[in-house]
């Protein structure tokens, strides 16, 4: 009849829900709370009930309500609607622990563990419950020491939960297997493998065994994949059936350890020994392969398998996928429209630099009132990298949804190209009282490298060293930003400070001191930075070969690539250049071809720079054919002449007299779609004077202003030297010096001589004063060259005497006017 009676009152507070009132549970239970009070255990029959259906609240109320009609309670009542606070919050039970024990109730070993598996979540709150339990009468049980453990094991506590196991040992308490696997896989949330096999070790002095859910944290604390497949095949030894678990624990630590294709193949085992793959199989599988071949076929399988994939499966699947099928990845991204798989697709953005797709995703968040989250803000920022000014509105937009972290910053500030702008960020990071970090700094100090702004990258520095948490790459920037500032002492001095420093030299560091060095000329640093470095890269040979370059110091320069070849350090494209430029200066045009067709056969790509050292090489020694040559190879390997190659073939035209290649060459560079500048076309008008063809010239000097280029002095001289030459009539010459002036170019003293000589040459006129005609011609400029040297002596002589008698001539109607 009790039993009966129990059963119906139960299902009546049932039937109250979950969170029902005081007064209805009262009303209720009226009627049995004379029984109660004769017969306590009929109350710990109902209050078990609501413990094992997870009614906590109700639970809770009814003991509540026994204490108004003070009815005696004891601790077994408290253990009941603990227990049934297990699967509620932990904050419940401690309170309701702390209301038994301030009733005067004496707590129970019980007691104490049940409200421990409540607050398995809060290992410290466990550690002071057991605390607790050796100062109170309840000592600690087998049971209270485990729940403990438990609580350490999911926090990854791996050392607490060792101390815990050796406290149990002296108190004489055996542990029990539970406690064992609880530690190990502690030490393996930790990552300590070593520490969990000693634990295995432990055990086996203790007489005890590990059993399958052991033996599966063993494995999946085993931070060696070998190890990993030992213990797996050990398990039969020790007369143990490998399950779904033991073999996802084993793949994880393949998948960890690169070894996918055994993680695959211990999958298609699990499907041999009849032992059926779960959804987490699939997606540790997809976690760890690589390629979205591998990906698809595990998909397939997945369905094959008759299991449904999850946000996991997809996400991984989107990672694997990768760059190469970021289409595939949209796809996907409808059918499970995650943060996550936003998060995911963003990041696939990323690396395929399609900066726009990934605003969009960002911006889909919002319009699907997905939560937006920092990690999504930092990947659209990477995304965006190279757009600054959109990175800018992307913060400023963000601000109001998303709170940025160090990470956002960071990213923001390695967008911009401003130093100005990376310095505003770095203050208002500090404003919204986000710590400083290397990272942000380093950028900060990476954009002051770019602009050469040495002194603010000093700053910085300074600051990182206040705050103690700059590194090598915050020297390494610095460094460099003295470097384009040519300030070789400062970066010098910075080396210094980072040997001084803990951070490790690194060969960027010397590198970057000898680019100082090399930028400044001063060859005899650089090559004692690059004597003192331990393993100097390519970058820092290739730098002291600059600095023999940028002395002619061709001997040099092959000696120190020749040491790299003994170094086992492979000159590059770079090394090359340098060697061939320093060859070219020295006038060894035949070293800098040898070193040319090295480039060949080493199978490097000889780029514009290549070509224009080799033919500049060729320039010194009268070698135009073989410069005209290496214009022919440049596009043969479809590497592109520039302006720098044309003018230094243009320039081998002119020193060897060969004007119709020069006429060539400048014709055929609009065909390569070149723009041939002032100095190609004078160079050209050089070779053309050299063989007095002074039509072609003047030509030539009509065409620039048609191309609309601004002839220069030097243009307009060789143009009058060709007609000097040529004995040229008098007006075409006054006509030349009337166009120079028209176009705002002031003739010199040399551009005058020229001009007096053709006159010289003629019959002129009687007419005027020379000084009044000569300055009609020239109008205000005369009086700015009146200071040349010789020009007055110029201004006395008889040519310019004539020069004035045929200004006076052409005052009277013969001036010539050209037409262009």
């Amino acid at each position: 009849m009790a039993a009966a009676g129990d059963r119906s009152k139960l299902q009546a507070l049932s039937s109250l829900g979950r969170s029902p009132s005081g007064n209805d549970v009262e009303k209720i239970l009226e009627v049995v709370f004379e029984d109660w009070r004769h017969r306590p255990q009929l109350a710990t029959a109902v209050l078990s009930g609501l413990g094992k259906q997870s009614f906590a609240t109700t639970a809770l109320e009814v003991l509540k309500a026994m204490e108004r009609r003070e009815l005696r309670t004891d601790v077994i009542h408290y253990n009941s609607v603990l227990g049934a606070h297990r699967a509620s919050t932990w904050p419940f039970a401690t309170a309701l622990l702390q209301r038994a024990a301030g009733n005067g109730l004496p707590l129970q070993p019980l007691s104490f563990c049940v409200t421990m598996v409540a607050a398995r979540k809060e290992w410290q709150l466990c550690l002071r419950l057991l605390d607790e339990m050796s100062k109170s009468q309840a000592q600690a049980d087998v049971k209270s020491f485990g729940a403990a453990m438990s609580a350490c094991e999911a926090a990854g506590r791996w050392t607490e939960a060792l101390s815990i196991l050796e406290e149990c040992l002296e108190v004489q308490l055996q542990p029990d297997v539970m406690s064992f696997s609880s530690l190990i896989s502690a030490c393996g949330e930790g990552s300590q493998w070593q520490q969990a096999v000693e634990a295995v070790y432990w055990m086996e002095d203790l007489q005890l065994w590990p059993d399958l859910q052991c033996m599966n944290a063993i494995i999946a604390a085993s931070g060696s994949w070998p190890l990993a497949l030992h213990l797996l095949r050990s398990m039969h030894e020790r007369q143990l059936q490998c399950d779904t678990v033991s073999f996802n624990a084993a793949m994880k630590v393949l998948g960890s350890s690169e070894q996918w294709p055994t993680m695959l193949q211990l999958m298609q085992q699990m499907f041999e020994v009849a032992i059926h793959p779960s959804i987490i199989t699939f997606n540790t599988a997809l976690t760890f392969v690589p390629g979205w071949e591998a990906a698809m076929w595990l998909l397939q399988d997945l369905n094959t398998a008759r299991l449904r994939s999850n946000q996991i499966s997809m996400n991984s699947a989107m990672s694997s996928w990768g760059a190469s099928q970021w289409e595939r990845c949209l796809d996907a991204l409808q059918a499970f429209p995650t943060p996550t798989s936003y998060n995911t697709v963003i990041s696939v953005c990323a690396q395929v630099k399609i900066w726009r797709m990934a605003l969009r995703l960002f911006d889909q968040m919002f319009e699907r009132r997905l939560k937006q989250d920092t990690m999504g803000l930092n990947l659209a920022i990477n995304a965006c990298r190279d757009q600054p000014h959109v990175v800018a509105q992307l913060l400023r937009w963000s601000e109001q949804l998303v709170k940025p972290d160090a990470v956002t910053y960071s990213a923001a500030i390695m967008a911009t190209v401003d130093w100005t702008q990376a310095l505003n960020l770095l203050a208002k990071m500090s404003l919204q009282g986000l710590e400083n970090t290397a990272p942000s700094h380093n950028a900060a100090l990476k954009a002051c490298e770019k602009a050469g702004e040495w002194t603010v990258a000093l700053v910085l520095l300074q600051e990182m060293a206040w705050g103690g948490f700059y590194d090598i790459i915050s020297f390494n920037s610095a460094i460099s930003a003295c470097e384009k500032a040519s300030e070789w002492t400062v970066a010098l001095k910075l080396l210094d400070e980072a040997k001084e420093s803990r951070c490790l030299i690194d060969v960027v560091t010397i590198s970057a001191a000898i680019a100082a060095c090399e930028k400044a000329g001063r060859w005899q640093w650089a090559l004692a930075l690059l004597e003192s470095a331990e393993e100097p890269d390519v970058i820092a040979y290739s730098s002291v070969i600059s600095a023999f370059d940028g002395c002619s110091m061709w001997l040099e320069a092959l000696q120190l690539l020749q040491t790299m070849e003994e170094d086992l350090v492979a000159p590059n494209d770079v090394s090359y250049n340098s060697g061939i430029s320093a060859c070219a200066s020295g006038g060894e045009w035949q070293k800098a071809w040898c070193m040319s067709e090295c480039m060949e056969i080493r199978r490097l790509r000889r780029s514009v720079i290549s070509f224009s050292a080799a033919i500049s090489a060729c320039e010194r020694n009268l070698q135009w054919q073989r410069g005209i040559f290496c214009l022919q190879m440049m596009q043969d390997v479809a590497c592109k002449p520039d302006v720098i190659a044309l003018n230094a073939n243009l320039q081998n035209c002119e020193m060897a007299r060969q004007w119709r290649i020069a006429l060539k060459l400048l014709c055929d560079a609009f065909e390569w779609q070149l723009q041939p500048d002032v100095m190609s076309w004078t160079m050209v008008l050089g070779a053309c004077a050299k063989n007095g063809r002074w039509q072609l010239t003047l030509s030539l000097l009509l065409s620039m202003l048609h191309q609309r280029l601004q002839p220069s002095i030097i243009s307009y001289n060789t143009v009058l030297s060709a007609m000097d030459q040529c004995y040229v009539r008098w007006e075409l010459s006054l006509s030349t010096v009337q166009l120079m002036v028209a176009n705002g170019v002031d003739p010199d003293s040399a551009a005058y001589s020229m001009l007096m000589k053709s006159c010289e040459l003629s019959d002129c006129p009687s007419g005027v004063s020379h000084r009044s005609a000569l300055s009609s011609v020239t109008g205000d400029s005369f009086t700015q060259f009146q200071h040349l040297p010789g020009l007055a002596t110029l201004l006395e002589s008889d040519a310019t005497r004539k020069l004035a008698q045929r200004k006076a001539a052409l005052h009277l109607g013969m001036s010539i006017h050209f037409k262009h």
